[in-house]
């Protein structure tokens, strides 16, 4: 962390800040020898405009409490929110074709490079620099803030896909609770000895049929030495060996050792079968915390736990995204970029703010080392917050790129037959990587 902290932490501070940001050297040179300095020019009040899906509580709670809390450090910078009002996408084109478009927005996957390829964003790496910000000390996506080697936003929106467990069944079925040395080979082996399919008890629940639920197969995909594509994004690899063996250990704990609970053909779980209701031993969640907590409400034990190490990769993969902050071209074209710059920033490298993540539990991870390592964070609950900070090295950059969306859906889709045992594992793979070849071909260059 750097020595002094990046942004004020007093109204003084703030003010003295605000009043020098649009000072100029001339100003020295024009002083008279012996007479008392003049005081530096009072910096501009702008208003600068926000757009964001973050509108329901608790998330919108975070966005209500942050604004006047930035503005108490800038005073001179007054932040206008918006919500977004139909499909990100689309309404983001559209404001941008009309240049309606907010200075700054929350991004939606491949929404922010469609815009950069439009033309007129800058990057905010001089304003970070100005404002002592380093990269090193958040935890970050680069793909889902930079393009073609530029950064247009910073982090914020950290959504790491975690195993839960419920310490309850391990403990019921005299089975030893996972460690962080579990492989997946290991896993299987203690959800023999807890699944209980005929009491409706079940060892291991995924939702594969949605296309968000992508994050819960990828990861055996990675531990079985597969991948998505190509790194030049030229070629869909699930047909290949690592992945194939990823899928098949994914789909035989449930047909085969039916220690997962089988899916039907949209590829959804039966019905009244949740890791909330107490019937599975393991299960993911988006950035489970506190208000999963809540929602469990005390009917069973639970905690995080490691995800496990790949046979193949001999490492753990997490499957995460971020909905990054970026500063767009509107900025510019009104004269608030460097205002529009900081408030972004502000929003992911300020102790403030990012404390008000740990506070208010908008289902987030903090990214501010300092704050998703310190005490308060990791007091939960659940007891195992720690997950989060040692597996931080292990979260796998989802690579954004324009057709992003398309190639999950539509790779998912394929993939679904299979998951629903309805095609073998070699089948839906070769449907799936035709598929998702067809919109790699699509990217522009």
């Amino acid at each position: 962390m750097p020595t002094q902290p990046p942004f004020p932490h007093t109204r003084r501070h703030a003010l003295r800040s605000a009043a020098t940001l649009g000072a100029t050297t001339a100003l020295g040179a024009c002083a008279v020898p012996g007479a008392a300095p003049a005081p530096p020019p009072a910096a501009k009040d702008v208003t600068i405009t926000y757009v964001t899906d973050w509108s329901g509580s608790p998330r919108g709670d975070f966005v209500k409490a942050a604004v006047p809390k930035f503005q108490e450090e800038y005073p001179h910078i007054k932040v206008q929110v918006d919500n977004w009002a139909g499909e990100v996408t689309v309404v983001a084109a559209a404001n941008a074709a009309a240049g309606t478009l907010q200075d700054t927005m929350l991004n939606s996957n491949d929404v922010f490079i469609t815009l950069v390829r439009g033309g007129g964003w800058k990057e905010i790496a001089p304003v970070l620099k100005s404002l002592k910000i380093k990269m090193d000390d958040l935890v970050y996506l680069p793909s889902t803030i930079t393009y073609q080697g530029k950064q247009y936003g910073m982090p914020f929106q950290m959504g790491p896909l975690m195993m839960m467990v419920n310490k309850t069944l391990f403990k019921a079925a005299g089975v030893p609770l996972p460690t962080d040395k579990w492989t997946y080979p290991d896993m299987l082996e203690a959800l023999r000895k807890v699944a209980k399919p005929a009491e409706n008890v079940h060892g291991f629940l995924v939702g594969a049929g949605s296309p968000g639920a992508w994050g819960q197969w990828l990861p055996f995909v990675w531990g079985y030495g597969g991948d998505r594509w190509t790194p030049d994004f030229k070629k869909t690899l699930l047909d290949q060996p690592g992945a194939m063996e990823g899928l098949q250990f994914f789909v035989d704990m449930m047909y085969r050792h039916q220690v997962a609970a089988p899916l039907d053909a949209k590829g959804n779980a039966p019905q009244g079968v949740s890791f909330n209701n107490g019937n599975v031993a393991i299960a993911f969640a988006t950035a489970p915390a506190a208000g999963q907590h809540r929602t469990i409400a005390g009917k069973f034990e639970w905690d995080l736990m490691y995800h496990p190490i790949g046979p193949r990769s001999n490492k753990r993969a997490v499957f995460v995204n971020d909905q990054g902050n970026l500063v767009t071209a509107s900025a510019s074209q009104h004269g608030v970029f460097e205002q529009a710059a900081t408030w972004v920033a502000w929003l992911s490298a300020s102790k403030t703010a990012q404390e008000l993540v740990v506070e208010i539990g908008p289902n987030a991870m903090p990214v501010l080392k300092s704050v998703n390592s310190g005490a308060k964070y990791l007091a939960g609950p659940p007891a195992t917050m720690k997950a989060y900070p040692d597996q931080a090295p292990t979260f796998h950059d989802p690579q954004i790129f324009i057709g992003w969306n398309q190639w999950r859906d539509d790779v998912v889709a394929a993939l679904t037959p299979a998951f629903a045992n309805q095609k073998t594992v070699q089948e839906a793979a070769k449907d799936a990587t035709r598929a998702g070849g067809l919109i790699l071909a699509k990217i522009p260059n």
